[in-house]
């Protein structure tokens, strides 16, 4: 099974790990396959073991149009 992960902010290594108990280098983008920083409203596939199916979901989920909550 595919694991996310989506920010609504930029991410450093530093917060990541502090935050998440996540290594920068455990997380791989569509477009940037080693994030130095993670984007904001970008999904991050943690590990990079996928099936066919779940790139599938990803690539998807990838080019969604971005809905920010209005206040």
């Amino acid at each position: 099974m595919i694991e996310l992960l989506f920010c609504i902010q930029p991410l450093t290594s530093e917060l990541l790990q502090t935050l998440h108990q996540l290594e920068m280098s455990n997380l791989f983008g569509l477009t940037d396959s080693k994030p130095s920083i993670t984007k904001p409203y970008t999904p991050y596939i943690i590990e990079n073991t996928l099936k066919d199916i779940d790139r599938g979901t990803y690539k998807q989920l990838s080019t969604c149009p971005i809905h920010k909550q209005r206040n």
